[in-house]
């Protein structure tokens, strides 16, 4: 009877961890490569929809195209600007997932300390009625940072902190997002019990009915 309380609990984690856990998504998988000079891109993977959008911190209009490499993932060309790979200046990168994801974090490329500033950048969550700032820490090759954001979110916007000179300031690429259907159960602990999913629910009763046989049998 042991052995099959055990197999019900273990697969009732089991359903629990997939139904609730986290996915990294890595945006310099090949999968993403746009095609040709576009400021738009839908691409579905790892089980979810991601749109990708070049705008402009102005108005929130297209402008530039989107430029994506295997390195630094996605950044934004502009002729307005003073780099072709990344984003700065004027330049917005919105990241939509059409439908709300609980985000745990982000990656970010090419942020570095340099001799006269400390490269930083922004993100919000909410079409920019609040930003969130990060900074280079110089911790990593290709100037990479990861970003806690813990929050809800059915798309993510990413600006740079503007210029420090003459076609020079602080860039930025975006390499990665971490995302899940919900929060975390570790985030929920004080939240009350968590309701099974379906799934869960049928493969613990399942559990359950062979302890049970089990028993009557003993």
């Amino acid at each position: 009877m042991q052995n099959l309380i055990s197999f019900s609990a273990g697969l009732l984690a089991l359903s629990l961890a997939s139904a609730a856990g986290a996915t990294s998504i890595d945006f310099r998988n090949a999968a993403f490569t746009p095609v040709g000079d576009v400021n738009h891109l839908s691409q579905s993977y790892g089980g979810y929809s991601f749109d990708f959008d070049a705008l402009r911190i102005t108005d929130m209009q297209h402008e530039g195209t989107l430029f994506w490499d295997s390195l630094d993932g996605f950044g934004i060309k502009n002729s307005n600007n003073w780099d072709a790979d990344e984003i700065e200046g004027s330049e917005v990168l919105k990241i939509s997932f059409g439908q709300s994801l609980y985000v745990t974090s982000f990656t970010v490329a090419d942020l570095f300390p340099e001799t006269n500033l400390v490269e930083q950048g922004h993100y919000s969550t909410n079409g920019g009625a609040t930003w969130g700032s990060f900074f280079a820490d110089g911790a990593h090759l290709n100037g990479e940072v990861t970003v806690n954001v813990g929050g809800m979110a059915d798309h993510l916007l990413f600006k740079s902190a503007g210029s420090t000179g003459f076609r020079q300031g602080h860039e930025f690429s975006v390499v990665a997002v971490n995302v899940g259907t919900a929060r975390p159960a570790s985030i929920d602990r004080n939240d009350g019990p968590a309701v099974p999913e379906p799934t869960s629910a049928m493969l613990f009763a399942a559990g359950a009915l062979l302890v049970g046989r089990r028993s009557r049998r003993a």
